[in-house]
């Protein structure tokens, strides 16, 4: 049975991109994916720093700096708070990774100091949902919560999972992050470096962008896996 998830039907509700923003090293914005690079991108060393990144783990940091330009990007963010509904706003990460170091420090002191060596502070980061935990509490968005870390294919899946929060009226908006943050550990484990970068996407429904007004940038029609597609 196939597993492809066809379009909505025209009387759906449908949901369109609205926001984009990156925090990929050497970038400034999306399009530089595709064309000429601008100078002075980012740069981790200075943008990961900041009150509002104190205690949180390289993918959350990672992930913040993502969000903060593509809710902008969407005139969702007016540079101090979320203006979108809050209520009504998922967030969606993909991230294989993105909690490899943390867990392993603390076995790492596990094994060293017992337990009693570990950190408060630092325990929330050894949970695979701190990173959209993290997002939603910075912008106050209490829709569903999701992350997933299924392989290669999360990115994509992430896209179908707010598409489908959306277009079955479980949320009006949703944050799409994917975040890879590097380590010694990572590279350790993959045998390369990962990005160390993360990109984010703002979906809405079309009916809630168009009714602000919103500059819509493409619409999620669907989603398939290429063993799903006819030959």
């Amino acid at each position: 049975m196939s597993t492809a998830h066809p379009a909505a039907p025209s009387s759906a509700r449908v949901a369109v991109v609205t926001g984009a923003g990156l925090a990929v090293p050497g970038l400034t914005l999306p399009d530089e994916l595709l064309g000429t690079v601008r100078e002075g991108g980012f740069d981790p060393a200075t943008g990961l720093v900041g009150r509002d990144l104190r205690h949180k783990d390289r993918a959350s940091r990672l992930a913040l700096r993502a969000t903060a330009p593509a809710l902008r990007d969407a005139g969702l963010f007016d540079g101090d708070r979320y203006t979108g509904p809050g209520d009504s706003t998922a967030v969606v990460v993909s991230t294989n990774v993105g909690i490899l170091e943390n867990v392993c420090s603390f076995a790492d002191t596990i094994a060293r100091d017992t337990v009693l060596g570990l950190s408060p502070l630092g325990l929330p980061q050894t949970s695979s949902n701190v990173i959209a935990g993290s997002v939603a509490m910075a912008h106050g968005l209490r829709g569903p919560n999701v992350t997933l870390c299924n392989g290669p294919t999360s990115g994509l899946d992430a896209l179908y999972w707010a598409r489908a929060l959306i277009v079955t009226g479980r949320a009006d908006t949703a944050v799409v992050i994917g975040v890879e943050p590097a380590g010694e550990i990572v590279t350790k484990l993959l045998g390369t470096p990962a990005l160390d970068g993360a990109a984010a996407l703002v979906l809405e429904s079309a009916d809630r962008a168009a009714g602000r007004g919103a500059e819509i940038r493409a619409t999620v029609a669907g989603c398939a896996r290429e063993a799903d597609l006819p030959r």
